[in-house]
């Protein structure tokens, strides 16, 4: 067998000088050529087949500082997904949106690849949390503040070294570096000519070269649409959430909004010798810039990952330790906090901490600062429901990575002999509604019997549950032992809970206990249960408000009890407490069946319900129900002057009103008191609705 060797046409060898000829030839007059750079800090004189800028790429490809990128936040610390971008992602990002600019303007693709390459080597750990926490710091040992671009500048120049201190970059690459800034959103980028003492430097104003300033436009282009699909990712926003102009220029997908962008920066600069985009563009980026700040950045779900995340007890902690324990000066321990990824700032953190893990640290902290704030607010509620919801909501924080599935409030109600769910997330409406367990029924029902806590970390394997996951359920009972229900909580995940969590939540349950007696002791009245006149008015006020706000109707009944000083006369005082009793009782389950409505004992045998969501035809219904059910009722007690057992009957006389928009409160209650009033001068014991005026 014979190899035939095949003779193509003769093809130079290609060297450094070849590749510089052809920038000669080909880029635009406004691009940076290899052969023309203003040189290294340390002048070289090594022979090499490799054009300065390409050398430079490759000096900076195989730095520490480059490497560590991968393990660094570009936005969101600690994220749930895998998928969030890092530093390192986004400075890959970036090179290949600035590379695509540059080879269709003819500008200098190695320059412009080895400035988005060392653009952002001087980042922290976790991002820009990370580097404000480290500004801080250097704020106030060093009277100056901490800026990424300046420090990737420090990096490249003095902490890395390969053959030497440093990587000794040529000038144009370190100038695109400490000028790189993408935080603002500059209308136009016209190359600036700074001098050469780039350490000493004011890093306002533009780079030196185009390339620079493609690498600084391209800095935003990359990481607007990432940022927003990593928003996505974490359910942090939507595309329906998308400022209208940005739908209309870019589109909602991450990869449409890169090409629209890099295609109008392409088109709008040929033969330009300054970087802009269109103003339709512009106006977009903006839209967009503006967005990712306010909804993203800006967001809740963010800045409770931030107060969770703790970042800067992590910086000082171990800026502490460098200078305390470890001797080094405040440069060097900032130089070498800096450096870190993530993972090894957490990790030292958690060794200085005495072994701590380091997530459950930070859980700790988390949970106490919820705690605090919970108890805070739970002081300052006068109203029960306001309890109920501010507890509910605080689970979310403190247990959030235990993916609940719901969580409930249930509390002993006398009329019903049993719980029933106040307040609650992730169950369904009617089980809310119509549902009442029975003590020692259930989880809830022997947690409220027995008052002990129950933890079941695998629901698919104990036999008190057929549920999937883990729960806990807690009593909500007093230090002095009064008991008002139970709490419970529920994650799809086994194993979700731990002791501590048990005991967290049990915290939390004997706080709600305490306010929830305190607060019935001041605001219902102790005989009927009802809100007392002045608290039932405040909450009648903020009724009135949610049914002007959402557009609902708001009904208020006033009944009195008939002839009721014949009943103490007769019958003593005990009887009238009793008929008082039983009536209110019969009022409560009206309002138990009625969110958000409530019953006021205006004051001796007067009271009132208002409804919301119910109008007037509706409430004069429920009213004549009412009046019903008290004549049904029968009472015995002995007569005072004939010593003689006596059964005795009640009536009640309604008036029945709702609200108009231009009412206030007061004469809402005035107009279903005249009304009550027709009532008893029309014979009593009858339902009498207000008259539209």
């Amino acid at each position: 067998m014979t190899t035939r060797i095949i003779k193509g046409p003769y093809v130079p060898p290609i060297t450094r000088q070849t590749i510089e000829f052809r920038e000669q030839l080909i880029l635009s007059p406004f691009a940076a050529r290899s052969a023309n750079s203003l040189g290294r800090l340390v002048p070289t004189t090594r022979k090499d087949m490799r054009t300065a800028f390409a050398r430079d790429c490759d000096r900076i490809l195989h730095a520490n500082s480059f490497e560590a990128l991968a393990g660094k936040t570009q936005m969101i610390s600690f994220p749930r997904s895998p998928h969030i971008h890092t530093r390192r992602f986004h400075t890959d990002k970036v090179a290949s949106v600035a590379c695509q600019i540059a080879r269709y303007l003819g500008l200098n693709e190695d320059l412009t690849k080895a400035i988005a390459m060392g653009h952002d080597l001087g980042h922290t750990p976790f991002g820009h949390d990370g580097e404000k926490a480290l500004s801080a710091i250097s704020l106030r040992v060093l009277s100056k503040p901490f800026r990424h671009n300046q420090h990737s500048l420090r990096v490249v120049d003095t902490l890395e070294s390969l053959e030497e201190k440093g990587l000794n970059l040529t000038f144009e690459v370190r100038d695109g570096i400490i000028r790189h800034c993408g935080e603002t959103l500059d209308p136009v980028l016209t190359p600036d000519k700074p001098p050469l003492d780039l350490i000493n430097l004011d890093d306002h104003g533009f780079p030196r070269t185009l390339e620079g300033c493609v690498v600084r436009i391209s800095d935003q282009i990359a990481y607007l649409p990432h940022d927003y699909r990593d928003a996505l990712r974490e359910k942090i926003v939507t595309e329906n959430d998308l400022p209208q102009v940005v739908k209309d220029v870019f589109g909602t997908t991450f990869g449409r909004m890169i090409y629209v962008m890099v295609n109008d920066v392409i088109e709008t600069c040929r033969g330009k010798n300054y970087i802009t985009m269109s103003d339709r563009v512009m106006e977009a980026r903006e839209a967009m810039f503006h967005f990712e700040m306010d909804r993203i950045i800006g967001s809740e779900k963010i800045q409770a990952a931030r107060r969770k995340s703790n970042i800067p007890e992590i910086i000082e902690t171990l800026f502490a330790d460098y200078i305390e324990k470890r001797g080094m000066d405040p440069q060097s321990a900032i130089d070498k906090i800096a450096s870190f990824t993530d993972t090894q700032a957490r990790d030292r953190y958690r060794r200085i901490k005495g072994g701590m893990d380091v997530e459950q640290l930070m859980s700790n902290l988390e949970r106490s600062r919820v705690l605090n704030s919970l108890h805070e607010a739970l002081d300052g509620s006068t109203d029960l429901s306001d309890l109920y919801r501010k507890t509910i909501e605080s689970l979310t924080d403190i247990f959030a990575p235990a993916a609940l599935r719901s969580r409930s409030i249930l509390l002993f109600d006398e009329e019903r002999g049993g719980l029933r769910i106040v307040e609650s997330r992730g169950i369904r409406k009617d089980t809310v509604e119509n549902r009442t367990i029975e003590p020692d029924e259930g989880i809830a029902g022997k947690v409220f019997a027995s008052g002990t806590p129950i933890l079941i970390k695998d629901a698919s394997s104990a036999p008190i549950t057929e549920r999937r996951g883990s729960l806990m359920c807690v009593p909500i009972k007093t230090t002095d032992g009064e008991s008002f229900g139970a709490m419970t909580i529920r994650s799809d995940q086994a194993n979700a809970f731990e002791d501590s969590d048990l005991e967290t939540f049990s915290r939390i349950a004997r706080s709600l206990a305490s306010h929830v007696a305190k607060t019935r002791e001041a605001v219902l009245d102790g005989k009927t249960g009802l809100f007392k006149d002045t608290k039932g008015i405040e909450r009648l006020k903020k009724l009135r408000e949610l049914a002007l706000s959402r557009n609902i109707p708001l009904s208020f009944i006033a009944f009195d009890i008939d002839h009721f000083k014949h009943t103490n006369d007769n019958y003593g005082h005990l009887a009238g407490d009793k008929v008082i009793e039983e009536i209110a009782q019969a009022a409560r389950k009206i309002i138990q069946k009625r969110r958000e409505s409530i019953g006021i004992r205006l004051g001796g045998e007067e009271f009132g319900l208002a409804l919301l969501g119910t109008n007037k035809a509706q409430a004069a219904q429920i009213a004549e129900e009412l009046r019903q059910e008290i004549e049904r009722m029968q009472f015995s007690f002995e007569n005072i002057s004939t010593k003689a057992v006596e059964i005795f009957i009640k009536t009640i006389s309604l008036g029945v009103a709702e609200l108009k928009p231009e009412q206030s409160v007061d004469d809402l209650l005035k107009t279903a008191d005249s009304a009550m009033y027709q009532s008893k001068n029309g014979g009593r014991n009858r339902v009498t609705a207000a008259k539209n005026e």
